[in-house]
């Protein structure tokens, strides 16, 4: 039996977001990413 499970990264909450010079999105650069916690219990 094969089973998939589609995981994904979200920005750490606990971290600082900052806007792009344009103000329309999330400077990415310096973000940390950790996984979903749904995804994570999926893993379990």
């Amino acid at each position: 039996m094969k089973i998939l499970v589609v995981l994904r990264m979200i920005p750490d909450s606990a971290g600082e977001l900052e806007l792009t010079s344009d103000g329309r999105g999330i400077e990415r650069e310096w973000l940390d990413f950790q996984l979903n916690d749904f995804d994570d219990h999926a893993l379990e």
